[in-house]
């Protein structure tokens, strides 16, 4: 079953659940291999990422009472990144990451993480046209291992919020290993699931798309500090849509996005 999913493309993700044990599988048929993912650099559009394990338990970390607080009163972080390349498990790096903090319901705007990150390779010209980040701005800028810790360090024990957050995570991950260091264990939430849940009958779920209809300027768009900001004036507004749908705590929120990462795997064009 395994190989059969993967030569489609497909999902199988599995999760215990007391003594039964939840099987996900999600195929696509083979016509439907997104071809762009091979080139290198940047590619046009939004392409989406998917982890199906971005929002499952995290013992260590998520204590009953964090599960059970309301969204409201939680503290989140929400971060961007601007890499080489999408192709992370090939060699694409990051070049720039990015983050501001959530607090009470407004965004902090003097408390922000923003650096340029030396990839060690060069940072192919289709990606220059994106983040307009060229060679010469990173030659002197720290390498990921180094900015890695000073990041976790930022976030302490906020909720991390991004974007298309398998993608972001899966940075940070790397760098994890690159490092030597422990993975970040903190609960995530993602604003495309948020909104295709919030608003599955409505066309565009892309960043550019959803500020656009709550009426927000993204300044600076492609790169990794505003896009983080227009993130969270973003996951500011879907919050305050959550508790129409009955998503009041954290760990309604993360089931909410649980349960529409599949669905939305499941109606993507990839």
């Amino acid at each position: 079953m395994g190989e059969a999913v993967r030569r489609n493309r497909g999902e199988l993700w599995t999760r215990s659940c007391g003594d039964s044990l939840e099987v996900r599988l999600a195929l696509l048929q083979a016509t439907a291999v997104f071809e762009g993912r091979s080139a290198d650099g940047l590619i046009e559009g939004e392409p989406e990422f998917y982890d199906f394990d971005l929002f499952l338990p995290r013992p260590v970390f998520e204590r009953e009472d964090l599960l059970q607080a309301d969204l409201a009163d939680l503290e989140y972080v929400v971060f961007d990144t601007e890499t080489t390349g999408l192709n992370l498990s090939q060699g694409d790096k990051v070049v720039s990451i990015s983050a501001v903090r959530i607090r009470r319901g407004r965004v902090q705007n003097a408390d922000i993480f923003h650096t340029l990150v030396n990839p060690g390779r060069s940072i192919p010209p289709e990606s220059v046209k994106f983040h307009h980040i060229e060679d010469h701005m990173v030659a002197d800028a720290p390498s990921m291992d180094e900015v890695y810790p000073q990041f976790v360090t930022y976030v302490e024990e906020s909720i991390l919020v991004a974007h298309n957050a398998a993608f972001d995570k899966k940075c940070l991950d790397m760098a994890a290993a690159a490092a030597g260091l422990p993975q970040i264990d903190n609960p995530i939430l993602d604003t495309l699931f948020l909104s295709y849940g919030l608003h599955k009958g409505t066309e565009g779920h892309g960043l550019d798309a959803m500020a656009e209809r709550m009426g927000i300027t993204i300044e600076g768009r492609h790169t990794s500090l505003g896009d983080a900001r227009a993130t969270a004036q973003v996951f500011l507004g879907l919050l305050s849509l959550l508790p129409g749908r009955g998503v009041r705590t954290l760990a309604d929120a993360k089931g909410f996005c649980d349960r529409h990462l599949l669905l939305r795997w499941q109606s993507s064009r990839f």
